[in-house]
């Protein structure tokens, strides 16, 4: 993979990930289908996540983006064989969680499920939690990296807690605490932000 970038335009401003089935709203704004049809099912208020203005709750006002799915799959084709990732790549990173680790970290998990699953074998979500959150957050108050590192961990937390070998919660006591000090910390300081959407 190497320093292979991501196109922002290509990534779903609801779920954060590469989208497979881009809509565009009435707003101009475009999203996975998936992710702004669960966002307009769901919500009390039926607005656009990003402008705020009404959206319409029914999905035959989403316009499906033809040209960026294209431009999307193209982009996928060509670098898919730089793509692949493998775990001890991942090992590497994990041995030294700093800044730009973890902003590499965040790039592969946005990327492709492949990515994530070979993150959770090479223990990436359990020194995340670890390293960062815990020893870091917890122990050392310091949240540089908090917010992307919790990122990561929103990305990887379904295969982590479904892959019985890597046990990421039940050796991690400080986890429960360490999460509650995150929110508290998000409710009394508006300008730290730890929301993925």
């Amino acid at each position: 993979m190497g320093e292979t970038e991501i196109p922002q335009f290509f990534v779903c401003p609801i779920s954060l990930q590469i989208m497979k089935e881009p809509v565009t709203t009435i707003t101009g704004i475009t999203y996975n289908r998936e992710s702004i049809e669960h966002w307009l099912l769901t919500s009390k208020n039926c607005t656009c996540p990003i402008t705020k203005q009404p959206l319409p709750r029914s999905s035959e006002f989403l316009t499906p983006n033809h040209t960026l799915q294209r431009l999307i799959q193209s982009w996928h084709s060509t670098n898919s064989a730089s793509s692949k990732t493998d775990k001890s790549k991942f090992e590497k990173l994990v041995k030294n969680l700093d800044q730009a680790a973890i902003e590499k970290l965040h790039v592969l998990a946005l990327e492709d499920e492949g990515n994530r699953t070979c993150m959770v074998e090479a223990g990436v979500a359990k020194a995340i939690i670890q390293k960062v959150i815990i020893k870091s957050f917890f122990k050392q108050g310091k949240t540089i990296c908090l917010e992307e590192a919790l990122r990561i961990l929103r990305l990887l937390w379904p295969l982590a807690i479904s892959n019985n070998k890597n046990n990421i919660v039940d050796d991690n006591f400080d986890l429960v605490n360490s999460l509650t000090l995150i929110l508290q910390l998000h409710i009394d300081n508006k300008n730290f932000k730890v929301e993925t959407e």
